[in-house]
């Protein structure tokens, strides 16, 4: 098992959802998306159907179109933290688990650069692990970081059923 005992997300074929495109939405829908961001995130991340309704579909098209900046803010997170500490306004990253885990770090930002389709969930666990100050790269919650970042690299490729079902049969 090449990611030990994680737990196997369910999947998405991505491919046959057509998220609302965020330039067609009215001011009004966007404005509530900017609102509920990060309830709608925090759903999307726990794999809450983004075409359930119009924001969860808005506010996931938007994070599917974050895929550059999601990398560069991981790979901005591996380098923050090899730097020496000064004091900032910066929530300070867990340095030692970020150094850690810095391989998975790299492979989740890899994941994001190439042109492979991803997952919304992903994308969402993704954006959480980086802003929210409470995730396991800012504070000791209980999850490590490697979990996290494996989880979210796991989330992150639509795989179809058939590959999950032997997956998690391997577990």
């Amino acid at each position: 098992m090449p990611n030990g005992v994680f737990p196997v997300p369910a999947f998405r074929d991505v491919r046959r959802r057509s998220p609302r495109r965020s330039a067609d939405a009215s001011l009004a829908l966007r404005l509530r998306t900017l609102w509920h961001r990060d309830r709608l995130d925090d759903q999307l991340a726990r794999g809450v159907d983004p075409t359930s309704n119009q924001l969860l579909e808005l506010r996931a098209d938007q994070l599917l179109g974050k895929r550059q900046e999601l990398a560069a803010a991981v790979d901005e997170a591996i380098t923050r933290a090899k730097r020496p500490f000064t004091f900032s306004v910066e929530v300070p990253l867990r340095r030692r688990e970020v150094d850690a885990c810095a391989d998975d770090l790299r492979a989740l930002s890899r994941s994001r650069r190439d042109r492979t389709p991803i997952d919304v969930h992903g994308a969402a666990m993704t954006w959480s692990l980086l802003t929210d100050g409470a995730s396991p790269l800012y504070h000791d919650s209980g999850v490590t970081l490697r979990h996290a970042v494996r989880s979210a690299r796991l989330a992150l490729d639509p795989m179809l059923t058939s590959t999950v079902e032997e997956l998690s049969a391997a577990a």
